[in-house]
């Protein structure tokens, strides 16, 4: 089961590479364990920790709770960052 869901998401990011061109990209896995979310795939923004509800970026937390894709095109403005640190937008979905 693992390398079935390896193989899903590295063709998950390299799809999303021919959609959209982005500097990062981080795909988060929920640990119900724990209640974590768990940095499973990172491309441009290596230093990702896991995060637990309380740290997921408010744009994140939005897409979440409305099941969709949140689009913040200043970061700086709603109190950013997000999940690259350096990033001035970002759009993020739950999948």
């Amino acid at each position: 089961m693992v390398q079935c869901l390896d193989e899903v998401l590295d063709s998950s990011i390299t799809r999303l590479r021919d959609l959209v061109e982005f500097d990062s990209v981080t795909v988060l896995l929920y640990e119900e364990s724990d209640g974590s979310w768990v940095p499973v795939r990172r491309k441009g923004n290596r230093d990702q920790p896991t995060l637990d509800a309380d740290t997921l970026p408010e744009p994140l937390q939005r897409a979440l709770e409305a099941r969709g894709t949140v689009h913040e095109a200043e970061l700086a403005k709603m109190g950013g960052p997000g999940l690259a640190p350096r990033a001035a937008s970002g759009l993020y979905c739950s999948l």
